[in-house]
């Protein structure tokens, strides 16, 4: 059995423990726990709208995979991104006709038995 000294590097936000620093600045820049990324519009507003589109090939057959697009009910003709898709350089010709999901909203309303204003959360503490 080998035991070495190495640093390790945790995220501020999970807590995940990585041994590169690079990997570890990455990490927690696309980390679900990062404040920046704690989009409002999935914290089931009621006026998001999520399209799955089945990708086909060059001869029409349907791959594998999907895409997925979000749109807000009040807001219709801007498409929406979250962060997930900053980080793929691949996707990156997919934002250029696309907004940023906010992280605070003025449109926001929750559904019906999902509502997370701080009011309700102090209720039960």
């Amino acid at each position: 059995m080998k035991q070495t000294n190495e640093k390790v590097y945790r995220c501020d936000f999970c807590n995940r423990a990585i041994v590169s620093a690079g990997s570890m600045k990455l990490h927690e820049r696309m980390c679900k726990k990062n404040p920046q990324n704690q989009h409002q519009c999935f914290k089931y507003c009621e006026n998001l709208v999520k399209e799955q589109f089945d990708i086909n090939d060059e001869d029409g057959h349907k791959c594998s995979a999907s895409e997925i697009s979000f749109t807000c009910k009040k807001r219709p003709n801007i498409g929406l991104y979250s962060y997930k898709l900053e980080r793929y350089k691949s996707k990156q010709k997919r934002l250029e006709n696309m907004e940023r999901m906010p992280l605070e909203c003025e449109l926001y309303k929750a559904e019906q038995g999902h509502d997370f204003s701080p009011e309700v959360d102090n209720i039960y503490y």
